[in-house]
């Protein structure tokens, strides 16, 4: 099977294809040649591109842990999971799912099949389900994990909302205030033949520009939207912007504790299967979305590897993990307790992140304050300026 892989050389990233009969043994050949791997994926000629949802699977699974629980065969399971899910991507894929499984193939296999929609953490939790015998447990922990990353997403954006709809107020605020009342300001500044001050030549252009370009100012409208719809883009692709975005207040801070988060929950979903320590390390390090967070898991990766444990690799991390986790998960290496305190960490971490969230609405609320006031003074010097002009003229 073909790979194509992205390599940490030094300080560059490369992207790399491979030859190997599976994922798990490329890994370890690179791994034993001291490469880092930041991201690991099969070539798949009839790969599905099908797009399903989060609350989607959240509900596939919500289903199939309660079939599992009543002890229902796996294609009744399949088929009532195929009636009761409205997304018709998923439904087709569950349909697709019950015939490979009736025609003898299991079922983590064929999840495989759909990178796409099925995590290679749900793959691999299903496969030690199935194997081990406890497909219940695992569909529980699936579970928990889609919800807790639902709600994590949930309410990061509920905390967006203010500071978006604010924008959006002044922004429509402004646009009537330049394209129906300056003109007439504008109409008489320039009847009294004085020389008009650069923020009033600034206002001054921009209302010519919306009021007799209404085709530029829908473009740029249109513009502006599709920059922001490709921000989420742009950052998953770009290691640079994933690197700025943990710098920048003050949705650096909201933006670390969420991957800190993803980092324990993914690793104790993982750990508590009874997954190995290095495969448990490389798929929480496909689960966390930031290259700097993904390089930490790497450095215990290879820490594991070495036979030094995986508070050592990260160490030098301390600083992004906060040295609080890092002395935690050293703690648990020493007593041999690590899916316990990674348990209590999670829910250390799920309790907190009500906290940051408020503490980011506390720290925007300021910088759309003056934001705002910059707008106001920049539109009065514009209008007051030539004000003050005309009062001299007329006293002359």
């Amino acid at each position: 099977m073909e790979f194509k892989a992205i390599i940490k050389d030094r300080l560059r990233y490369r992207r790399r294809r491979y030859n190997a009969t599976d994922e798990s043994a490329l890994e370890d050949t690179l791994l034993s040649k001291n490469i880092a791997v930041v991201e690991l994926n099969q070539c798949q000629k009839d790969r599905k591109f099908r797009r399903v949802g989060k609350k989607y699977l959240l509900q596939f699974f919500a289903k199939l842990r309660i079939c599992y629980a009543i002890d229902m065969p796996i294609l009744d399971s399949l088929e009532l999971c195929e009636n009761v899910i409205p997304n018709k991507n998923l439904k087709l894929t569950i349909k697709e799912i019950r015939q490979q499984v009736a025609s003898g193939v299991e079922i983590s296999a064929c999840l495989w099949k759909y990178p796409n929609i099925f995590s290679p953490v749900i793959c691999r939790l299903v496969e030690v389900g199935y194997r081990s015998g406890k497909m219940k447990e695992a569909c529980d922990k699936i579970f928990y994990m889609l919800n807790l990353g639902l709600q994590m997403r949930r309410k990061i954006i509920s905390a967006m909302y203010y500071p978006a709809m604010v924008m959006v107020a002044l922004v429509f605020a402004v646009y009537i205030l330049i394209t129906k009342t300056i003109p007439t300001f504008t109409q008489l500044f320039t009847g009294a033949g004085i020389k008009l001050p650069l923020p009033t030549r600034l206002l001054v252009q921009i209302t010519d520009a919306l009021t007799y370009n209404p085709w530029v100012t829908l473009g740029g409208v249109i513009g502006i939207i599709a920059c922001i719809l490709l921000i989420p883009k742009v950052y998953a692709k770009s290691y640079i912007a994933q690197r700025t975005a943990l710098h920048i207040f003050p949705f650096g801070g909201l933006l670390k504790y969420s991957q800190r988060l993803t980092f324990i929950s993914t690793l104790y979903t993982i750990l508590s299967a009874q997954v190995p320590m290095i495969q448990a390390l490389r798929m929480t390090r496909n689960a966390v979305g930031n290259i700097k967070f993904k390089d930490a898991v790497i450095s215990a990766i290879f820490s594991v590897n070495n036979g030094q444990g995986i508070s050592h690799g990260l160490d030098k991390h301390s600083e992004l993990l906060t040295p609080e986790l890092v002395k935690s998960l050293k703690f648990a290496e020493e007593t041999g307790a690590t899916v316990q305190i990674l348990e209590s960490l999670q829910k250390e971490y799920e309790e907190g992140l009500e906290y940051q969230i408020n503490l980011f609405k506390e720290a925007i609320q300021p910088i759309i304050t003056i934001i705002i006031a910059v707008v106001v003074l920049f539109i009065l010097l514009a209008l007051f300026l030539p004000m003050f002009s005309m009062t001299q003229v007329i006293t002359k």
